[in-house]
């Protein structure tokens, strides 16, 4: 809580037989012996665990209320380098991958955020909900409807193998 809210895992007690429960999902050693390489896999607890964890919904939140309150002029409108659609999904897109989306992923999140924001404007508990989630504060000033379904978004992108996944 308060100044301490973001130091998750790295200022984490090490038992040296039983690493975190989130970190074991993600394949971390258990540190009795040395390890020179990790194995990498993508299981079902992985998807649940990101799309679960109030750690992570919280992040997917933040990052996208971090985007949501950028300044307007930056908020939408074509992205000067690709030419691209610079909206609030590429720049998640980006922030997440270091990259902007191709023309199917674009369209994919597109159609994600409009399901999601009808979803959640049939519900606004729901969505308030959602954006509650964490110890953080929300960002009183969004929309919780617009938050939730842009959370939504984040939290798909953040889900994807080329975010959790290092090659």
């Amino acid at each position: 809580k308060g100044s301490d809210l973001w130091r998750r895992s790295l200022y984490t007690y090490w038992k040296r037989a039983s690493p975190p429960a989130s970190l074991s999902t993600f394949d971390a050693p258990t540190r009795e012996f040395c390890t020179i390489r990790r194995s990498a896999t993508n299981t079902p607890l992985q998807a649940l665990l990101l799309l679960n964890d109030e750690t992570y919904v919280e992040a997917a939140r933040a990052l996208a209320a971090s985007v949501l309150t950028r300044p307007g002029e930056l908020r939408s409108g074509m992205d000067p380098v690709s030419g691209r659609d610079g909206g609030p999904a590429a720049e998640i897109f980006r922030r997440a991958t270091a990259r902007l989306p191709d023309a199917k992923e674009s369209t994919a999140l597109a159609g994600l955020f409009a399901r999601q924001r009808a979803r959640f404007a049939a519900d606004p508990a729901a969505a308030r909900k959602l954006v509650n989630v964490g110890a953080s504060s929300r960002g009183h000033e969004l929309n919780a409807v617009e938050l939730a379904a842009w959370t939504v978004v984040a939290q798909t992108v953040l889900n994807l193998d080329e975010v959790v996944t290092r090659r």
